[in-house]
Formats: structure tokens, sequence, C-alpha cells
């Protein structure tokens, strides 16, 4: 008569367990299947969402570790990246959001609910280009010389 409630607490506890020992790769594989994947890069479109209003949309011109430039000239923020999006904030509070799709918005909400319950970290997205250095090309053909 105890055992179903004593199974149910111990099959509680087990998935407990996997979830906290599991939970960032659970997560991942959670949002790989509701969410779309897009990645950005210097030269695409993005769509800027300033405070959860619609604000523009402009045409990436430069990407560092925590900037996204437009314009050539207007930095913003970046805080988090996601797999269709990135959040930043800006030193008055302001909540930035850049989509790819306009569409995709609607599912921002919802993957920052998610992301935040699953502890996920960033995802390769919004990523500045990878420039070989001028200096480690001359060491290697130096070397090479020799």
């Amino acid at each position: 008569m105890y055992w179903i409630p004593i199974c149910s607490i111990v099959c509680v506890a087990v998935l407990a367990v996997i979830l906290w020992r599991y939970e960032e790769s659970i997560g991942r594989v959670v949002l790989k299947v509701l969410f779309p994947k897009r990645e950005f890069g210097k030269g695409d479109l993005i769509h800027i969402y300033v405070n959860d209003d619609y604000n523009r949309k402009a045409h990436i011109t430069g990407l560092s570790e925590s900037v996204v430039s437009i314009y050539d000239k207007l930095a913003l923020p970046i805080g988090y990246r996601g797999r269709f999006y990135a959040i930043g904030y800006s030193p008055d509070g302001d909540k930035f959001v850049y989509v790819g799709d306009k569409r995709h918005y609607r599912f921002v909400r919802l993957a920052e609910v998610m992301r935040k319950f699953f502890e996920i970290s960033d995802y390769d997205n919004f990523m500045p280009d990878d420039e070989v250095e001028d200096g480690d090309e001359t060491e290697e053909a130096d070397d090479d010389e020799e």
C-alpha cells in the first residue's frame, strides 16, 4: 500500500538529479527543438527592439565581444547571444533585443524564460570575425624559412 508513494518519491528524486546534473544539456536540446537557428555576422540585417518596442532595422557594420555596431557609428550593447536573437542592456537600463526575422520576436520571451530556467550559456552567435594577427603570420613564416 505504501509502495506507490515511495516509488513516486524515488522517481521524482532520480528525475531531479538527472535534471540538476544535465540541466544545460537538456535545455539546449529543448531550445534546439522549439526555436529556429539563425547565425549573424557583419553585413546581416537585424531588427532592433528597444524596451519591447520596435525601433528599426539595420545592417550590422561591426561586431565585437559586447557590442554590435550599426551605421558604422552607433554601438549597441550585447549581453547574451541566443540561437536566433541577442539581448543587451544599456547603462541607462534600456533593453535591446536583436532578431533577424521580425516574426521571431514573439519567441524571445519564452526563450529567455527557458534560458534562465536551464541556465544556458551563450551560443556562438553575433560573434566577431576572427582576424589573424600579422605578427603570428610573420613569426611562422620566419620559422619556415630557417
